[in-house]
């Protein structure tokens, strides 16, 4: 097992070549639930933080892998599928050690996995703090000689970990800042190596006394899908990226429809002097933090989730700047948001006090800067081909004086909506009521990125009436569904209600189960032949205690798997 440090900022990383493979393993149709048939435990002496990179693995339709952190309890469930879209890793871990249980589903057969590489890592700031501390000294903090920030809960905003390429660079590190926008697209700076992105967390917890970085838990971190990124990388006129993530693992949900939260943009001149609130991750070392070498050092509230009000300046080329607002390294990708209409016009890419060649201005507090408008061409088109080409969007509550039917200008109702959306185009249609009844007159696709869409109202119940021609097209069938498909349950999290909704294609058997996180099963919700078309069970979870339950659903031989969270 060879280690490999590499060391980078403070960072010292380890990956150690594992070369672990389980046994081959098959259910029995005797047993009614998953089984426990291998486990193993990984560790890594002093480590912050570990995460695991899998070789190749065969899960089926109903194995999973059940990742515990020895340290803190966290768990991660991933199957088949979480696996892929999390680019063969795990979630990080806080702490040295994992256990890994392998649970093999009655119905699989030759179920196994193989661990190609323990990642770990441990957080060694306090040698480069000595240096930081005299500069930190020596320069005012900020516009007033005070850091102003303040702890937020902002739901929409969250911090990125970087974990790509081979050891022998710098490829593992946290921080930086993204977040949701009003179309389900995620947003940040693109100079923070961003092709190095693979996760993003929300509801990060307070660092340690040191500044030591604590990651959120699983069901709070999403995998980055790869192969959506779009970005100009870091130029002084182009510094952006968009990009999508994979639902968690855990829970089934993006973070679109757990978080809650989202910002609208603008492509509009900001007004010099009305106020702006940027909201980020950056380093804090104000008071300082506790550590064994000369301070100050980074605290507790370094890397979390801090913000900050000033005022817009001018803006030139593509780009908006900012005064009066404390940042620091890690606010790159903040949203710029206008605090009177709640609007992001662009993503904060730097600060005009920082010397980007001293590690030791890397606890400064800058109290100007900018980043990047919604100006540039290629963004606007990265943000307004998303989820596709030929995409409409109705927002009622977005705040532009003019509608174009883009994410920046959205129409305001679903009629304008509608009759500007081409045959198989995509109408996204943003959280909000919409009164009326409306009619599809051709094939397209309709979606609700963020929040609760409802149509109708009091005195105009809703509906949806499809026109002949729209059923006549392929991706207009809407009494039928042409695939068997979970959509999930709804609330999630919840308490102590939820609704499991589902659809099939054709008359069939069904069979429900809800499982606690060891496999055993818990309730069986149903278990009969229904109809085609969809489909909606209630679970009560009333007396059950607090946790993640797992929940699949078979139709025939197909089944698909879920987790929800019971919050009480």
């Amino acid at each position: 097992m060879a280690q490999t440090p590499e060391t980078s900022t403070g960072h010292t990383y380890t990956v150690r070549s594992l070369s672990w493979t389980s046994g081959l393993h098959a259910g029995s149709p005797e047993e009614s639930r998953t089984r426990s048939a291998e486990t193993v435990t990984f560790s890594e002496p002093g480590a912050n933080w570990m995460r695991l990179h899998f070789g190749g693995f065969n899960l089926g339709p109903g194995s999973f892998l059940l990742i515990t952190s020895l340290l803190d309890g966290a768990q991660q469930r991933l199957d088949q599928t979480s696996i892929e879209q999390w680019n063969h890793t795990s979630a990080v871990f806080n702490g040295s050690a994992l256990r890994v249980d392998l649970h093999v589903s009655p119905s699989d057969e030759q179920a196994h996995v193989s661990i190609a590489e323990l990642r770990a890592g441990r957080f060694s700031r306090q040698a480069d703090a000595a240096e930081a501390g005299a500069r930190l000294l020596a320069t005012p903090l900020s516009c007033n000689g005070l850091d102003d920030r303040v702890a937020s809960a902002d739901p929409a905003v969250s911090r990125n970990f970087y974990d790509r390429g081979t050891p022998g660079s710098p490829n593992f590190y946290v921080g930086c800042t993204s977040w949701i926008g009003a179309n389900g697209a995620h947003l940040a700076a693109g100079h923070c190596g961003i092709d190095r992105l693979t996760m993003i967390e929300f509801n990060v917890p307070p660092s340690g006394p040191d500044g030591v970085p604590v990651f959120a838990h699983p069901d709070d971190q999403y995998p980055v899908d790869l192969s959506s990124i779009v970005t100009t990388g870091s130029g002084q006129a182009e510094d952006w990226a968009v990009f999508e993530v994979f639902p968690n693992s855990n829970t089934g949900l993006l973070p679109e429809q757990v978080q809650g939260g989202y910002y609208r943009v603008s492509n509009e001149t900001a007004t010099s002097g009305n106020a702006v609130r940027v909201v980020g991750y950056g380093l804090d070392a104000v008071p300082a933090g506790t550590g064994t070498n000369p301070q100050p050092g980074p605290n507790a509230d370094s890397q979390t989730l801090q913000e900050d009000v000033g005022s817009f300046g001018n803006s030139v080329g593509t780009r908006h700047s900012v005064s009066e607002v404390d940042i620091a390294i890690d606010n790159s990708g903040s949203p710029m948001i206008d605090v009177a209409t709640n609007v992001s016009m662009g993503i904060l890419t730097r600060g005009g006090a920082l010397d980007v060649g001293a590690w030791g201005d890397v606890f400064r507090i800058m109290c100007s800067g900018g980043g990047q408008a919604f100006f540039s061409q290629a963004l606007q088109d990265a943000l307004n081909n998303l989820p596709g080409t030929n995409t409409v969007y109705v927002d009622a509550s977005h705040p532009s004086p003019t509608e174009d039917g883009t994410v920046f200008d959205p129409y305001d109702t679903l009629a304008e909506g509608l009759s500007n959306t081409p045959a198989h185009g995509t109408l996204s249609i943003v959280e909000g009521a919409y009164p009326g009844t409306v009619t599809i007159s051709n094939p397209i696709r309709i979606t609700a990125p963020v929040g609760r869409v409802s149509i109708g109202g009091p005195g105009a119940p809703a509906s949806v009436q499809p026109a002949p021609a729209a059923l006549a097209a392929d991706e207009a069938r809407l009494s039928v569904p042409s695939s068997f498909m979970l959509n999930g349950n709804y609330p999630n999290p919840f308490n102590p209600d939820t609704r499991i909704s589902f659809s099939i294609p054709e008359t069939g058997r069904v069979v429900i189960v809800v499982y606690n996180v060891l496999g055993k099963e818990v309730v069986r919700l149903l278990d009969r032949d229904l109809a085609a078309g969809q489909h909606t069970v209630s679970f009560d979870g009333a007396g059950l205690p607090t946790g993640p339950y797992l929940y699949r659903v078979g139709w025939r031989d197909l089944s698909v798997s879920r987790m929800m969270l019971l919050l009480k």
